[in-house]
């Protein structure tokens, strides 16, 4: 594994994603990664209203001492704000997964009392990880995988802090596959069971990346009983997007579905969604859904968007 990791981030240096500065006397180096996410605001008192907005944290991960420095500047915080700080440089855990057969790696760190300079930052638990599932790539699906980064395997940023002891942090990505399963029951009949079944949300982007206010969802290999044929993709199109404190939302009513067929999407009408909601919660890396199809198939997913260590 540590010549996997090293491996790894050699490639990340030659590929241009971070900058390295090499001792040859003391073997030491030092890479920064720029890492891009949207941050979820949420009042830690309970009550009020959450925001999202995008960010960029700077994380100066050191070799062999395997310690991260965390930073963000003039990054948007609610009502206009920004906030700065830099937090003290904490030991980090590199580990890994296997994901679709593919090694990924994982950096992960914590700290209880953060800041070093700057905003107040307490409580904080990170992941810059590899291991997020990628969306299946069908002919006729127009959407363009949005990435941290325009690489084959990107990293994405999970965290959650607690900010000026007034905002619960935590970060999300626009466009994320969940894995999980989805149970199916038709009134009292025995829930039919299904693992194949993924959901991709892709929040609506406008052209400066701002997120806006309606959502898709893409169901690979929907079937909803045993006895439906498997379709490649089932699109739930115009969700509405919410923020709770609980986390990100998305819910519609009396959707008529697309699905693909002869390469291009068609309209489904006889599996009308008479209803869809999902919610995120914890780190936003879980989700849990509920749906009814057609007016008979009453269905229930919970999964995860990411390939979890072991230990987590």
């Amino acid at each position: 594994m540590k010549k996997t990791l090293t491996l790894g981030l050699a490639s990340l240096a030659m590929l241009g994603l971070a900058s390295c500065n090499d001792s040859d006397a003391k073997n030491e180096s030092s890479i920064t990664f720029l890492a891009d996410a949207f941050n979820l605001y949420s009042p830690l008192s309970g009550t009020g209203d959450c925001y999202a907005a995008f960010g960029t944290y700077s994380l100066k991960l050191e070799f062999p001492a395997q310690v991260v420095t965390m930073s963000a500047t003039n990054m948007s915080t609610p009502n206009g704000g920004k906030t700065n700080f830099v937090l003290k440089p904490v030991q980090f855990q590199a580990t890994g997964v296997e994901v679709d057969d593919n090694y990924r790696e994982i950096f992960k760190f914590s700290a209880i009392d953060a800041t070093e300079s700057g905003d107040v930052v307490r409580g904080l638990t990170a992941s810059l990880t590899q291991g997020f599932y990628q969306p299946q790539t069908i002919e006729g699906l127009d959407y363009k995988v949005l990435m941290p980064n325009a690489y084959a395997f990107p990293y994405y940023f999970v965290t959650e802090y607690q900010l000026n002891n007034h905002w619960r942090v935590r970060t999300f990505w626009p466009d994320e596959t969940f894995r999980g399963t989805t149970a199916v029951g038709t009134g009292s009949s025995a829930k039919y069971l299904n693992d194949k079944m993924e959901y991709r949300v892709v929040i609506e982007t406008d052209k400066n990346g701002a997120l806006g206010k309606t959502a898709d969802v893409i169901i690979y290999n929907a079937q909803f009983s045993e006895k439906m044929p498997a379709q490649k993709a089932i699109v739930i199109k115009g969700l509405e997007v919410s923020y709770n404190p609980l986390g990100w939302a998305v819910k519609g009513s009396g959707i008529v579905p697309q699905y693909v067929a002869d390469g291009k999407l068609q309209d489904f009408p006889a599996f009308t969604f008479n209803k869809f909601e999902m919610q995120a919660t914890g780190d936003l890396t879980t989700v849990s859904a509920n749906y009814q199809v057609a007016g008979r198939y009453e269905g229930s997913f919970t999964g995860s968007c990411l390939e979890k260590a072991k230990a987590e």
